[in-house]
């Protein structure tokens, strides 16, 4: 089976784990409205994701304040999505803001057929992306099949109408063999819902400790018993897969796929998916005797989700909120008390007429390829605003303005110690590690340094101590020297050029040479 069938199948396996459902019940399928909602062409919503974590006090144990601080960042972390609209397969947007540290940072996301705009609060720029790098921000209307097929050369179009198509022919099998809630309740209401209309069915489903492990192995179990499910899922699947040349699955040899490929498919995807099956309910089965499983799902642990569905059977309210609190024993490895997250949305205009923002043109803008390279990161920081919360965030509690490099006494770019005492460093390593570019100009004969993070060019030449920074004049207290093809230079100068400090670390096999600084 070559590459691009096998990630189809991966994909689809990744399809049972984004859903919780269970059976009919009180009249209601819900695993029937749970498929329904993945399969849902259009819509409009808004929701929330709120993380939590509660450290243990050895957690913060060794730490200095700046680690402190990055942990702290855990303890209420918020996702605000303000408001979604899928209008198609191509065109979404969406526009919220991250809450935290005290800190609100906006965002929002347009995409059509050609393009896709992402604007920060902060940001000096827009980002643009061209349409194949788009499909990566995933707005909502489920993944692209770029994400599903490798190589694909489907149309915006072509992929939306593909993965309905996929969840339609392939999704059945990890659906609706989901299990039943260990707690589970559904009645009928009456009761009026965001963005107009009114639920007539409410569900609350619930699991606690050691039910959450049991409901998980009954899946993987249940998944394992329905062999012809399993079959007729792959032979919907190769289906799909073979009325759609678009989507670039090709057999062994690279060529479309044809009826006669279709019982090896079958035949391999069934061995290959009831052994990752068998795998995971054997894993399941050893940690069930384990004496630790139920300190990882103890009484305090639980998973609660409440639902609210219209007369359509559409989803319009989903509220989750999943808590983990290891026992103690495990809280000695893993040092915090509890981790709650709480997932709230709400969904409206289901399958009605959407119109998402559109793109909007921006006169300068930057692609993500501006922020690739060792020294992306401090690129980043740069391109904010000093006075907004994003700036501060990145700079204060993430350090995305240090840069640092290491140079160890032996192996790969090694620094070189001297009789006189100094360490010198390899000087276009360096330059890598800080972001900065390294040139030879012939017509001068001398290197150039551009800094770009300090806005300026150290000028130096081989075998000289003077080197030019900007429009001063300094010496080096050894000659930039060229060993085997690379240029050496002293490592506390150069350190100093570029406003960084060099130290000489000891460790337990060698020394190592460290120059660390803070830009932005």
């Amino acid at each position: 089976m070559n590459r691009n069938l096998r990630m189809s199948l991966i994909m689809l396996c990744l399809l049972a784990v984004t859903a919780a459902g269970c059976q009919s019940i009180a009249g209601l399928d819900l695993n029937a409205a749970i498929f329904q909602s993945l399969k849902a062409k259009t819509q409009e919503s808004r929701s929330t994701v709120a993380l939590a974590v509660a450290f243990e006090p050895e957690a913060f144990e060794g730490l200095d304040k700046r680690e402190r601080e990055r942990l702290e960042l855990l303890r209420d972390l918020r996702l605000r999505i303000d408001t979604a609209k899928v209008e198609n397969e191509s065109r979404s947007s969406v526009s919220g803001a991250l809450l935290v540290g005290g800190k609100e940072i906006g965002f929002s996301v347009q995409q059509d057929e050609s393009s896709a705009t992402l604007r920060l609060d902060g940001l000096k720029r827009p980002i643009s992306l061209a349409l194949d790098e788009a499909s990566l921000l995933d707005l909502g209307s489920g993944a692209s099949l770029t994400d599903v097929v490798s190589g694909s050369e489907a149309t915006p179009e072509q992929t939306g109408a593909l993965a309905r198509e996929l969840v339609d022919r392939a999704g059945s099998y990890w659906i609706h063999n989901l299990p039943n809630a260990s707690r589970l309740e559904v009645k009928p209401v009456a009761q009026s819902v965001y963005g107009g209309g009114t639920a007539l069915w409410q569900v609350d489903a619930g699991w606690k400790g050691m039910e959450l492990f049991d409901w998980a192995h009954a899946y993987v179990k249940a998944l394992l018993a329905d062999s012809a499910g399993l079959a007729a899922m792959l032979d919907g699947l190769f289906e799909v897969l073979q009325d759609h040349p678009e989507a670039g699955a090709t057999d062994d040899d690279g060529e479309p796929l044809t009826d006669e490929d279709k019982a090896a498919f079958v035949e391999e995807g069934q061995e290959a998916i009831a052994g990752m099956l068998q795998d995971a309910s054997d894993s399941m089965e050893e940690a069930r005797s384990e004496e630790d499983l139920g300190e990882l799902f103890t009484e305090g642990t639980s998973l609660n989700v409440k639902l609210l569905l219209d007369a359509g059977l559409d989803i319009r309210s989903l509220d989750a909120a999943l808590t983990w609190a290891p026992g103690a024993e495990a809280a000695a490895d893993i040092p915090v008390s509890s981790v709650s997250l709480r997932i709230q949305t709400e969904l409206w205009n289901v399958n009605g007429a959407v119109v998402a923002d559109k793109p909007q043109a921006a006169s300068a803008s930057w692609s993500p390829d501006r922020w690739s390279g060792t020294a992306g990161a401090s690129r980043f920081l740069r391109d904010f605003d000093r006075g907004s919360d994003a700036y501060k965030l990145l700079k204060q509690e993430l350090r995305l303005g240090r840069q640092s490099a290491e140079f160890y006494a032996y192996g790969y770019d090694s620094y070189i110690s001297v009789p006189s005492g100094q360490a010198l460093v390899p000087l276009r390593s360096l330059a890598d590690s800080m972001g900065a570019s390294l040139t030879y100009d012939s017509g001068r004969k001398k290197w150039a340094l551009a800094d770009d993070a300090r806005g300026r060019t150290i000028w130096l030449a081989k075998g000289s101590k003077t080197v030019f920074a900007g429009s001063a004049k300094t010496q080096l207290s050894f000659p930039p020297t060229v060993i085997d093809g690379t240029l050496y230079v002293p490592a506390k100068d150069i350190a100093k050029l570029l406003g960084a400090s060099a130290s000489m670390k000891k460790t337990s096999y060698s020394n190592v040479v460290e120059i660390v600084r803070e830009v932005g």
